[in-house]
């Protein structure tokens, strides 16, 4: 019993490492944002009211990367907090799959509002705004 007390404390380290990794690689891919050709509309940066581009300074990257890391560490935590309950009132299976379903949430509906929230968010100097690709508002 007590190696598959070491292995879970191991599996839970190993957990956060990639969460981690994951939370990482996201701030470097968030100037993709906006950079990125969407099938129905691109984002644009917005200073002072004007399209000025399609890129963000490294301050405002990672204030962009900011507004998408807290929805997901906050759902990560309740995730992270139910899967201890889970697993100590109905057992280890019961706490493996409700991983496997918080990261499907996390995929398909945490992430997705996480990119909302960061676009609709207020920044200092600078905003973004999603535009129809029908709409030519950058040469």
């Amino acid at each position: 019993m007590r190696v598959l007390g070491e292995a879970e404390r191991n599996l839970g380290i190993f957990s956060a490492l990639a969460q981690l990794l994951v939370f990482g690689l996201q701030a470097f891919l968030v100037h993709r944002l906006v950079r990125k050709d969407y099938r129905s509309f691109n984002i644009a940066v917005l200073r002072n009211g004007q399209a000025v581009g399609r890129t963000l300074s490294a301050t405002e990257g990672l204030r962009v990367w900011l507004r998408t890391f807290w929805p997901q560490a906050l759902f990560l935590a309740a995730m992270y907090l139910i899967a201890v309950w889970a697993s100590r009132s109905a057992g280890y299976q019961t706490a493996k799959g409700l991983s496997d379903i918080g990261l499907w949430l996390r995929i398909l509906a945490i992430g997705p509002y996480a990119i909302d929230v960061a676009i609709a968010g207020k920044y200092r100097g600078f905003r973004l705004q999603a535009f129809s690709r029908l709409l030519k508002f950058l040469a």
